[in-house]
C-alpha cells in the first residue's frame, strides 16, 4: 500500500514519524537546501504577495485546474511514493498551489511539507537572484506527477523571462532548459529555444498571429476569405487543391488572405508573401500543362494513368508465408 491515511484532525508524533520515514528522497533544487519535513497547520500556509494575489508566478493563467485525479488520491491520504508540496520559510508555498486548496476542501487540517531555504553556493550560472531559484524551483516542481504539467507556453515565457537582460545565445537557452530537468526531449528543448528566439526577435516589430487567431480576426471582418499561411511555400501545395476544386465547381477565383505564422521581420513577411504567390502562379502554369498533356495521351489511349505503381514496401509481418514480389526486386506487388 503506497497510501498513508491523515486523520482530518490531529496528526501523531508516531504518525508524522512514519510518513516522514518513507517519503522519497527529497528532491535537489540548485539554490536551494532541504531543511526538513514540517507540518503546518494548513490554513496558515501563505500562498498570496503583498498585494494580495496568488503567488505562484510561474503559470501564465493562474494555476488552473488541477489533476483530476487529485481529489481521490487526497481522500486515501499521503502518497508515500510521490514528493509532497515544499515551503521556504516554513510557510511560503513553493509548489502545490492546487493541492493544498483540494487538502483545505476536503477538511484536513495538517499535512507534511518540505521546506527549503537559500543556498548561494549550489545557484547555476543562470541564477541572479532569488527570483531566479524560485522560478526554476517551480518550473521543475511542476513537471511531476499530481501538479498541473507546465505547459510549453510557460516554459517559453520563462526563457524569455530568463534571457531579456542577456545574450540570446542559442546553446546556453539550451542549456537552460536542460538544467531545469523537465523530462523534455533534446529535439523538443531546441523547438522551445527556437520558439522563444523568434518571439525575442519579433518584439515591436511583428504581431504574432495563430492560424486561430487569424481566422477569428477574418470572422470579425465579415468575409468568408480563405486563410493562406505564407510561412513556407510547401503548404501552397494543399491550398493549390482547393483553388482547382473551386474553379471547376464555380468558375471564379477563390478569395485568398494572407498571413505568416513564422515571421520576424517585416522583410520576412513581404518575401515569404512574394513566395507564395510565385509558387501559385508555377502551380497554375504546370498545372496547364499537365491537363495539355493528359488530354493529348487520353486521345491515343484512353486506358493510361500518368502514375505507375512499382510495389509495396514489405511493412506486414507474415509467418509461414512468401512475399509476392512486384516488379521491383524488395517491394511487394499491389
Amino acid at each position: 500500500m503506497t497510501y498513508i491515511p491523515i486523520p482530518k484532525e490531529g496528526v501523531s508524533p508516531e504518525l508524522r514519524a512514519e510518513v516522514e520515514a518513507q517519503l522519497p528522497e527529497p528532491l535537489v533544487f540548485p539554490g536551494w537546501k532541504f531543511t526538513g519535513y514540517h507540518w503546518p497547520k494548513l490554513s496558515q500556509i501563505k500562498t498570496k504577495d503583498e498585494a494580495g494575489n496568488t503567488d505562484n508566478s510561474v503559470r501564465l493563467g493562474g494555476t488552473g485546474a488541477a489533476n483530476e485525479s487529485l481529489p481521490a488520491t487526497l481522500a486515501k491520504g499521503i502518497d508515500i511514493t510521490k514528493y509532497t508540496m515544499s515551503v521556504r520559510n516554513l510557510l511560503d508555498l513553493n509548489n502545490g498551489f492546487n493541492r493544498l486548496k483540494e487538502l483545505l476542501t476536503q477538511g484536513y487540517e495538517e499535512w507534511v511539507v518540505a521546506n527549503y531555504e537559500p543556498d548561494e553556493s549550489t545557484r547555476t550560472e543562470f541564477q541572479d537572484s532569488l527570483y531566479d531559484c524560485l522560478q526554476d524551483l517551480r518550473r521543475t516542481s511542476n513537471r511531476d506527477s499530481g501538479a498541473k504539467p507546465i505547459t510549453d507556453d510557460e516554459i517559453i515565457e520563462g526563457l524569455i523571462e530568463r534571457f531579456e537582460e542577456r545574450e540570446k545565445d542559442r546553446d546556453q537557452m539550451v542549456k537552460y532548459l536542460e538544467s531545469l530537468e523537465l523530462n523534455q526531449t533534446p529535439r523538443k528543448i531546441k523547438g522551445l529555444v527556437t520558439t522563444a528566439l523568434r518571439r525575442f526577435e519579433r518584439r515591436g516589430n511583428v504581431e504574432s498571429y495563430t492560424r486561430e487567431q487569424a481566422e477569428e480576426y477574418l470572422d470579425n471582418l465579415g468575409g468568408g476569405w480563405d486563410l493562406v499561411n505564407t510561412r513556407d511555400t510547401t503548404r501552397v501545395l494543399r491550398m493549390w487543391t482547393r483553388i482547382m476544386d473551386n474553379y471547376v465547381k464555380n468558375e471564379i477565383p477563390l478569395d485568398l488572405a494572407a498571413f505568416n505564422t513564422g515571421a520576424t521581420s517585416h522583410q520576412m513577411i513581404d518575401e515569404n508573401l512574394d513566395e507564395t504567390m510565385e509558387e501559385l502562379v508555377e502551380l497554375d502554369e504546370l498545372t496547364l500543362k499537365y491537363a495539355a498533356v493528359r488530354n493529348k495521351m487520353l486521345y491515343s489511349d484512353p486506358e493510361v494513368n500518368p502514375w505507375n505503381w512499382v510495389g509495396q514496401i514489405p511493412q506486414k509481418i507474415r509467418t509461414n508465408a512468401s512475399y509476392v514480389w512486384g516488379k521491383v526486386k524488395g517491394l511487394v506487388e499491389i
